[in-house]
């Protein structure tokens, strides 16, 4: 009945799921295996690195107040991150983990709560395909627990920081200045999850881009320097477009 249900999802068939011709298993089973189809992570393998600090931002040891700081790190750096993503992932991304959300809610009845949920679905949100099966057994309680906070807090991560938006304003409203003293058309703007954006990608990376002075505060500096370029220069950029 699966392979049924697969076969008419892709032929963009009506269905109502709540007519009972599919099970909740069957339908689980179907969006399972779909994800595992995919070529990497919704997450995609660029940003995995940065993911695993994130997650570290947060700790047992902390006191209450450094916890509390810590989390709002956390979601604000998740915020960032989610931005980078393809078009296409942000929108499953966002679909699935209200989804999980809502699943976890009624974690008495089903017995899925988020940790579950995190256990079961990390290798698909987060987990890089090309990891060693020793590296995955190792990591992979890590992984759960960082996909299992996504699920807890699905609500929060699909808007952007405060900071952000206030340091986008600010910086567009100067960029516009100066393309009106320079006698420039305004670029007109492109919109991507509630976020307005202008320019060129030519601007990525330069001295003043307000993203300098915002995202670098959401991970650990030095641990970065040591990883791949993709995620800060990815991160550098998201102003600059």
């Amino acid at each position: 009945k699966q392979q049924a249900l697969k076969e008419r999802l892709n032929k963009a068939v009506a269905l109502n799921l709540d007519d009972d011709e599919f099970s909740v298993h069957e339908c689980a089973g179907v969006l399972k295996n779909f994800l595992q189809s995919l070529p990497e992570p919704l997450l995609t393998d660029a940003y995995y690195r940065a993911h695993c600090q994130v997650s570290s931002l947060c700790k047992e040891s902390m006191t209450d107040k450094e916890k509390e700081l810590g989390f709002q790190k956390q979601i604000s750096a998740l915020q960032l991150l989610f931005q980078l993503i393809p078009e296409v992932n942000y929108s499953l991304l966002k679909e699935l983990l209200t989804l999980l959300n809502q699943v976890a809610q009624h974690h008495l009845q089903n017995k899925m709560n988020a940790r579950n949920l995190g256990t079961i679905f990390s290798t698909h949100i987060l987990c890089p395909k090309k990891l060693s099966p020793e590296e995955l057994q190792s990591k992979h309680q890590h992984l759960a627990d960082a996909v299992a906070f996504m699920i807890d807090h699905a609500d929060k991560l699909f808007d952007l920081p405060d900071k952000l938006l206030v340091d986008i304003d600010v910086h567009l409203q100067q960029k516009k200045k100066n393309e009106q003293n320079l006698f420039l058309t305004p670029r007109p703007q492109a919109r991507k999850g509630g976020l307005s954006v202008a320019g060129s990608s030519s601007n990525a990376g330069k001295e003043g881009s307000p993203i300098v002075n915002t995202v670098f505060t959401f991970v650990d500096r030095e641990a970065s320097k040591t990883q791949t370029n993709a995620t800060d220069e990815a991160l550098a950029a998201l102003y600059a477009h």
